[in-house]
């Protein structure tokens, strides 16, 4: 007897599934087929119609509901609706919700920009009484600081809250923010002693610094919060454990002359510490290896990237001699045009490709053409459609060797039939495929697929975008009985 179980899974993912299939589908309440209606739009931008996704929001499966928050382009009301449902698993998934619907790089395509969620969604989330909620809610930089400062307030009513000190660390009054800093470090929890560590508000209290310094679980963070004195300082500085050297290198009380000593220390740990140090002096930063972290593309400077609305301070650090930082800067997004004409000219081909794909309108067009001839990364392709790019240069990448930027051309739009032509003798078969698309099969030969001895024949015909809808509707009922 065949196995029918991958008939929902095909019949989901095919982007021609007419509404009223989808629809009985969803209606079955059967967790698994409904959970393979969404598998293949979780952060895809494949069509869900608003009746479809209504049904799954009404899922008796939480996973089914917590799916669905991941799915591309919600109806706001039922982005509304899951932010209210009864399963805090749910109500999470809206408050981290993706803000780019992910495309695999076999699309070739550049991922769209899709909004978290509604703001009236966020509203009901405010008085949610879950902390592993309301820490996201807090953090997530989608979310309007208007509804962020009433949950806080909400929070400061509270004090059996968890994140009831940790609020008021952050937002409160000196004295009360004070207390909450106390309470937080004299306490038992050391997850929490290490959240207060991390705060720049106040140092420890002297009293506490002994505790802490012998405390194994917060000993490295309060080495890097801990008023030094020049004794203690010297002390910790030449420890020979190279943890303890980076920690004391992020201290902001160091002494100058002993952050210039971890510059030069031989560990490397160390001088990674000395290079994220916040507000390092800039001829300590440029003392380090220039090397150091040439490869981390992705990496930001975490605490450069917090202040980047200061331009004064962003500027400074754009002119170091270490490239992470200048990658930092030129990831910034909406720089002002001369400091854009800087990093344009940069020697290191990431920052000017990091600038290009977060500054492109204002990139110098010779530097936009070095990019698309080199790239042929997802990004590429809102770049090739610049209208700076001449039609040459199309031309010359579709003659390109590496297949990659012949792909990405022939997504632009821009080919013209003679272009076209020749990519349909391309040596990728997909590549030609795509250029030069066969006749979809007759329904006699979608037929003679769907019963196929082998699934992945079957498989591909119930996803192909072309078969037609009577033999959907005959799939499905082969799977319903």
């Amino acid at each position: 007897m065949t196995d029918d179980s991958w008939i929902p899974r095909s019949l989901a993912a095919n982007p021609s599934a007419p509404d009223d299939l989808l629809l009985a589908m969803a209606a079955t309440g059967d967790e698994n087929t409904q959970l393979a209606l969404a598998a293949p739009r979780r952060f895809r931008r494949l069509r869900l119609p608003a009746a479809v996704a209504a049904a799954l929001a009404a899922s008796p499966h939480w996973r089914v509901r917590s799916e669905l928050t991941v799915c591309a382009h919600l109806p706001d009301d039922i982005l509304i609706r899951l932010a209210t449902d009864p399963d805090r698993r749910v109500r999470v998934g809206v408050v981290v919700r993706p803000q780019e619907v992910i495309v695999s790089p076999d699309e070739h395509a550049a991922p769209e920009v899709n909004r978290f969620a509604p703001e009236a969604a966020y509203a009901s989330l405010v008085r949610d009484d879950w902390c592993v909620l309301q820490e996201e809610f807090l953090l997530s930089p989608d979310i309007p600081d208007h509804l962020k400062r009433e949950m806080e307030r909400e929070l400061l009513r509270r004090p059996d809250a968890r994140l009831h000190d940790e609020v008021q660390l952050r937002v409160g009054t000196d004295a009360d923010a004070a207390a909450a800093h106390r309470r937080m470090l004299a306490g038992p929890d050391p997850a929490r002693r290490r959240v207060a560590l991390a705060s720049s508000r106040f140092p420890p209290p002297a009293d506490l610094v002994a505790d802490l310094l012998a405390d194994d679980a917060t000993r490295l963070p309060a080495i890097g919060r801990v008023p030094l004195t020049a004794d203690l300082a010297r002390s910790l500085a030449t420890d020979d454990d190279p943890r303890v050297r980076a920690a004391v290198a992020g201290n902001p009380t160091l002494p100058l002359e002993l952050l210039r000593a971890l510059a030069a220390d031989s560990d490397e740990t160390v001088t990674r510490a000395v290079l994220e140090r916040p507000h390092v002096p800039l001829d300590v930063l440029d003392s380090l290896d220039r090397t150091m972290d040439t490869d981390a593309y992705t990496r930001v400077v975490d605490w450069l990237w917090a202040e980047r609305h200061d331009l004064a301070l962003v500027a400074r650090y754009a002119g170091s001699r270490q490239v992470r930082y200048r990658r930092t800067v030129a990831r910034m997004p909406g720089l002002p045009a001369e400091l854009v004409a800087r990093l344009a000219a940069d020697e290191d081909y990431p920052v000017r490709l990091i600038l290009t794909e977060n500054n492109r309108e204002h990139v110098p067009t010779p530097v936009l053409l070095e990019i698309v001839r080199r790239w042929d990364g997802y990004t590429a392709a809102p770049m090739l459609r610049d209208p700076r790019v001449p039609d040459e240069v199309i031309d010359e990448l579709s003659r390109s060797e590496d297949p990659g930027f012949r792909w990405r051309v022939f997504h632009t739009g821009r080919l013209n039939r003679h272009q076209l032509a020749r990519l349909a003798d391309d040596p990728d078969p997909a590549l030609a495929t795509a250029a030069n698309p066969p006749p979809p099969p007759s329904p006699e030969e979608f037929r003679a697929r769907l019963d196929d001895p082998s699934v992945s024949v079957r498989d591909a015909a119930a996803r192909h975008p072309d078969l037609p809808v009577d033999l959907m509707w005959r799939l499905w009922r082969r799977f319903t009985g």
